[in-house]
């Protein structure tokens, strides 16, 4: 009896096809948690926060703007995660969108020294 074949294994993929994956893969604009979805506005100058909620909804912004430095973002930080409809997989959610759109580590912090990161 001759076995079956299986689907091919990938091997190590190299940097050069990483690199094309990561450049053709759509620019993340939402960041879904149970009961919402954090989004990035049209103009992409702010994040907002849907709630649905029975009976309607509920909209929170964060203007970009106001995270140019790291005493700002942590402002926001802390702003955000005492209201009372913060969830734990919404403020995740929030920390997502906020790296992934300021990459904080790099542009802001790195290194542990302050900077202004670039508008």
């Amino acid at each position: 009896m001759i076995p079956k074949k299986g689907p091919k294994k990938q091997g190590l993929r190299n940097l050069g096809e990483i690199a094309r994956e990561i450049l053709n893969a759509p620019p993340e604009t939402e960041w879904k948690f149970k009961g919402g979805v954090w989004r990035l506005t049209d103009d992409k100058e702010e994040i907002e926060c849907f709630l649905d909620r029975t009976g309607g909804g509920y909209v929170y912004g964060i203007a970009l703007s106001r995270c140019r430095t790291c005493a700002g973002l942590l402002d926001i930080i802390f702003q955000v995660y005492p209201k009372t409809w913060v969830s734990e997989g919404n403020f995740c959610a929030m920390i997502a969108a906020l790296e992934y759109l300021l990459h904080p580590q790099g542009t802001m912090c790195s290194w542990g020294v302050d900077r202004t990161r670039a508008s």
